[in-house]
């Protein structure tokens, strides 16, 4: 396969997302048995990585196995990789708001799976023609469990001036082939940096800016995710809607045995549906299916009701108000979430009274 002709075009494609959705991170996938080279070059920079297996590997197998890297933008790890290793099948990109080791154990747990015969099998999900052969034939299940906290997959195309993006909306995968430009004056020099609450993009520059319909909502999950540590992404082994039904199964059995022990499980439980509905809603938004956002918002904040979460329900009655108002389709309701969480703020002295604020006096000018 020929070498790519333009990394930094597909640098700017993998941050672009990053720039449009500040809460997300960039990570690489990687095979260090595909080229002796990779894991003496991860040893020789900066970014943060960790291995997929375990963190205290034997020095002999530690060139073999496969590891996740969290990218810095500008890293001079970014340029070699794509330069030496696109079209190598030694990995794939990926975004997430999951932290380096949140995504480890995610990925961790689908190293081994079983197959038709129930009999454990290996996945090497980290082979890019492998997950590009599993996303034209997986169902919606799998793709829950595989996704978790991820947001959004880019991997190599059979053929190198091409990367297909994947994605998963509340209707399934979302598949985008996309060219990789080819180099030209402006797009020479590339000047990247890493997403933050406070980064605004250079209005000369060719990078979306924020979402203007949702400017408010973003802001408010940015301030959420930064307070409770990206809780909204963490999603835990039985933090998928195809495994709740499981887990409640097994608490029944300790029910009647030990009520203490079912009552802190169910709770812990919850917090995590929860969780993952708000997360779900979040990605919801900003692939623009609102309506199944604020729908997903409404029932976490109906579970945090019902288990006296009230901290989190101040968080989920924040990104409701602030969605209804950025869309204007019911701005009383807006109204009303921010006051419920604003009265939670106050009797509780829970944090985000300022934001909420803000978000109220946003409201009362577009009145």
């Amino acid at each position: 396969m020929k070498p790519l002709l333009n990394p930094d075009a597909l640098i700017r494609q993998l941050w672009k997302t990053l720039h449009s959705q500040p809460y997300l991170r960039l990570y690489v996938m990687l095979n260090a048995a595909r080229d002796e080279k990779i894991y003496s070059k991860m040893l020789s920079v900066d970014d943060p990585f960790c291995s997929l297996y375990r963190d205290d590997l034997p020095p002999s197998l530690a060139d073999s196995v496969p590891y996740l890297v969290q990218m810095q933008s500008n890293s001079s790890f970014s340029r070699w990789l794509l330069q030496e290793g696109w079209g190598q099948q030694w990995g794939y990109f990926l975004a997430s708001a999951a932290s380096l080791q949140d995504l480890q154990q995610h990925f961790a747990n689908l190293v081994v799976v079983q197959d038709e015969r129930g009999k454990d099998a290996f996945f090497q999900f980290y082979d890019p023609r492998i997950m590009r052969n599993f996303f034209k034939s997986c169902h919606r299940d799998e793709l829950k469990w595989v996704f978790g906290p991820v947001f959004r997959f880019y991997i190599e195309d059979e053929q190198s001036d091409y990367v297909n993006l994947y994605s998963r909306s509340a209707d399934g995968l979302v598949h985008e082939r996309v060219a990789i430009e080819l180099p030209t004056a402006e797009s020479s020099s590339v000047e990247l940096r890493d997403p933050s609450p406070s980064y605004q993009p250079d209005p000369k520059s060719n990078e979306p800016p924020l979402p203007k319909r949702i400017i408010m909502y973003q802001k408010v999950a940015q301030y959420i995710n930064s307070l409770v540590g990206r809780q909204l992404f963490k999603v835990g082994v039985i933090g998928m809607d195809d495994h709740f039904e499981e887990a409640e199964e097994q608490l029944d059995k300790v029910k009647t045995v030990d009520p203490l022990r079912y009552e802190a499980e169910k709770r812990r439980m919850d917090q995590r549906r929860a969780n993952e509905l708000d997360g779900l809603a979040i990605t919801s938004a900003n692939e623009g299916l609102i309506d199944k956002a604020i729908e997903l918002h409404e029932q976490s904040a109906a579970l945090k009701r019902r288990i006296g979460d009230n901290r989190g329900l101040v968080s989920t009655l924040m990104l409701l108000g602030s969605l209804l108002a950025d869309e204007g389709q019911n701005v009383s309701q807006a109204q009303a979430y921010l006051e419920e969480a604003k009265k939670l703020c106050v009797d509780q002295d829970l944090p985000g009274l300022d934001l909420v604020e803000e978000a109220l006096a946003e409201i009362e000018k577009k009145k």
